[in-house]
């Protein structure tokens, strides 16, 4: 965040400056703890009565241990990484997410293929069926990037683990693993908002940890839980089917938002070095797993790599070798070898300096 970026105004409630960003549009008071919306040049306050705060149920010490498993831990890491890291820095933020309680309904029809055992024909008989699903939908009010790394992660799809292979581009998207998104809110269960454990908002249990304004409304937030609950419930629907043994023709889905939330998720980051090299990671706040976290590339990996393209190259060669029934191709296959063996180790070693 620059300085030349930063806007300000008087809180409505206790009358403290509010620093915040352009675009930025749900912005708490870091003195009392008022929660805002801004549209235009108007503002409205929140109801404290619909913001909550998940409870952070565990310190810098779990952080700190969790962090030291996964990098002992998990493929193309340095040997020594859990070792020789330097933890510089462990900050809580506590970010804005819009929790949607709805209800979806669907109703699918397909067709069965079934055979007569008179005529041996084939004919599609009609089913349908009937399901109901309901949710507290998670949607980050904070836009991607900014100042907590990996908040990507906590939805499907982002990056949860990301190897810096530095300048060895022959790594390329080698280890990058995609998460399998985060439960926000209920811990995998169906339940009812109340049994949440959600606490009321207060800024004055918070101590430390830094609270991040919101980049999107409830309007905004509502549009994309729409979107995201209609995709999931027509997934559902096609594997509903799937069980049932049919062909899905139709599936017609009613989606109905009962209210809106905003509660405040307190994480973890933490920023660790490694040689010359500062990395970052974040940590859900009930049992401080990793949600999302970059490393180094270990030397020797960067040589398996490369020792394994040269292979499959003489691999190619000795083949061509063997059915064309060419010996001096043989010579290349053992050039070609020896040629990569010690490119790799030199290659590899080259870029392990940077670590």
């Amino acid at each position: 965040m620059t300085e030349q970026a930063l806007l300000e105004l008087a809180c409505s409630n206790c009358g403290a400056p509010v620093q915040y960003e352009s675009g930025e549009v749900v912005l708490a008071c870091a003195y009392c703890g008022t929660v805002f919306m801004l549209e235009g040049e108007r503002r409205s306050t929140l109801p404290a009565s619909d913001c909550f705060l998940l409870p952070l149920r565990v310190g810098q010490d779990e952080v700190r241990q969790s962090a030291q498993q996964w990098m002992a831990t998990g493929f193309f890491k340095p040997a020594d990484l859990d070792r020789r890291a330097k933890i510089e820095l462990i900050q809580a933020y506590v970010l804005p997410v819009w929790a949607i309680q709805a209800q979806g309904r669907v109703d699918w029809t397909g067709t069965v293929l079934t055979t007569s055992d008179e005529s041996h024909r084939h004919r599609d008989n009609k089913v349908s069926s009937r399901f109901q699903r309901d949710f507290y939908w998670p949607v980050l009010a904070r836009l991607l990037g900014g100042e907590v790394f990996g908040t990507d992660a906590l939805k499907p799809g982002g990056l949860a683990v990301r190897p810096d292979w530095g300048g060895f581009v022959l790594g390329g998207k080698l280890g990058q693993l995609e998460s399998e998104g985060v439960d926000l809110l209920t811990d995998g269960k169906q339940v009812q908002v109340g049994e949440l454990g959600l606490a009321s908002f207060d800024v004055r249990g918070l101590g430390e940890m830094k609270v991040l304004h919101g980049q999107m409304d409830r309007k905004q937030a509502e549009q994309q839980a729409r979107r995201e609950l209609v995709k999931l419930l027509e997934k559902e629907a096609r594997e509903d089917a799937g069980r049932a043994g049919a062909r899905l023709l139709n599936s017609d889905v009613e989606l109905d938002i009962a209210r809106t939330d905003l509660v405040y998720l307190p994480v973890w980051q933490l920023v660790y070095r490694y040689g010359r090299k500062a990395y970052r990671m974040l940590f859900e706040p009930r049992r401080a797993e990793v949600v999302a976290g970059e490393h180094p590339v270990g030397v020797w990996d960067k040589v398996l790599v490369l020792a394994g393209l040269y292979a499959a190259g003489a691999g190619v060669l000795a083949l061509l070798a063997h059915f064309a029934a060419i010996d001096e191709l043989w010579y290349l296959v053992a050039g070609a070898g020896a040629i990569g063996l010690v490119h790799a180790v030199v290659t590899a070693m080259g870029h392990g300096k940077d670590g």
